[in-house]
């Protein structure tokens, strides 16, 4: 089972206000658990999704349909793809990665230090879609691969693709 830490903010815009959560509990996906939140990325709302041991993250922009707690497996499943080839992830690898993602719970975000990490790269995000003239001019993908090739203090200053790669190796040993 795969935990979704959801913010507050990521709770609302998903329904799943007045239920009781959990904490996150353990999962044997090799990029842990992952962090959601609704963040601002130029004039538009995004699903901002970040695995909790590799700092991996990626966007999915909110459009005209409000998105469900149902929808959360395959955005998640979407920007692995996404990401697989910035990674150098061969597809059986990939497909390892994915079937982690059956079954996701919702809990509450509680850690305090992933929490900062996760506003850190939000900022990221923003910064960089601000500094490129706004989503409609933004290269996405390139500030995806930006973002996620900076390097992080809390990864001992490792980028989160070389981490999340070392951690995908060590799972197949």
């Amino acid at each position: 089972m795969l935990y979704l830490q959801a913010t507050q903010k990521a709770r609302n815009a998903l329904g799943v206000v007045s239920e009781p959560l959990n904490p996150p509990g353990q999962t044997t996906s090799a990029l842990g658990n992952w962090m959601v939140n609704v963040v601002p990325i130029g004039s538009r709302q995004a699903f901002l999704f970040m695995s909790s041991r590799s700092l991996l993250s990626f966007p999915i922009m909110i459009g005209m349909r409000q998105p469900t707690l149902r929808d959360m497996p395959s955005f998640l499943s979407h920007g692995l793809k996404q990401l697989a080839p910035a990674m150098k992830l061969p597809s059986k690898r990939l497909s390892l990665l994915l079937q982690g993602f059956d079954e996701i719970a919702v809990c509450k975000a509680i850690d305090r230090p992933l929490l900062g990490a996760f506003r850190a790269v939000a900022a990221d995000y923003a910064h960089r879609v601000n500094a490129e003239g706004g989503v409609a001019k933004a290269n996405i993908g390139a500030i995806i691969s930006a973002v996620n090739s900076t390097p992080r203090k809390m990864l001992e200053y490792k980028n989160s693709f070389e981490v999340s790669n070392e951690l995908l190796q060590s799972s197949d040993a």
